[in-house]
C-alpha cells in the first residue's frame, strides 16, 4: 500500500464535497486541511488523480507519493495527527 499526499482545489462547494467523498474511499484517509488530505491506496498516483477527478472533472488536483519525511503543525486532532505518524 502506497501513501499519497492529495491536494485539490474545487471550483464550488458541491465540487469539493464530491472530491471528499472520492477521497474517503480510499483503504486509509487523513484530511491535513480543507483541501489536502493523505491517503492510502493500492493505486499509482495517475489512478488515484483520475480516480478523483472523474467525480470532480473541473477540480485542479495534485497527487504526490510521500516521501516518508514530514514536518506538520495543527492537524484535525490527535487522531489524525497519531495517523500521519504512522503512514507518512
Amino acid at each position: 500500500m502506497t501513501t499519497y499526499v492529495v491536494s485539490f482545489m474545487p471550483k464550488d462547494d458541491a465540487e469539493r464535497a464530491k472530491l471528499t467523498q472520492v477521497l474517503r474511499t480510499f483503504p486509509g484517509v487523513c484530511p491535513i486541511h480543507n483541501y489536502c488530505w493523505s491517503i492510502m491506496a493500492n493505486n499509482t498516483a495517475t489512478e488515484v488523480r483520475d480516480k478523483i477527478t472523474a467525480a470532480a472533472p473541473n477540480a485542479k488536483v495534485f497527487v504526490m507519493k510521500s516521501s516518508g519525511a514530514a514536518a506538520w503543525r495543527g492537524s484535525f486532532g490527535e487522531k489524525h495527527n497519531e495517523w500521519l505518524k504512522k503512514n507518512l
